[in-house]
């Protein structure tokens, strides 16, 4: 799911996590990155 070309699908990410009974608060991944200085795929920006 995360290996294939171009971004992640959100949708099939939270049904992924539904049926382990988690939820995903997409909203709140760029703030997480950004706080602790890490790139969406990738190594950390210089």
């Amino acid at each position: 799911m995360l290996r294939s070309e171009g971004p992640p699908d959100p949708a099939a990410i939270a049904e992924l996590a539904a049926s382990y009974g988690l939820e995903i608060d997409f909203e709140s991944v760029p703030g997480l990155l950004e706080r602790h200085g890490l790139a969406p795929w990738g190594p950390p920006p210089d």
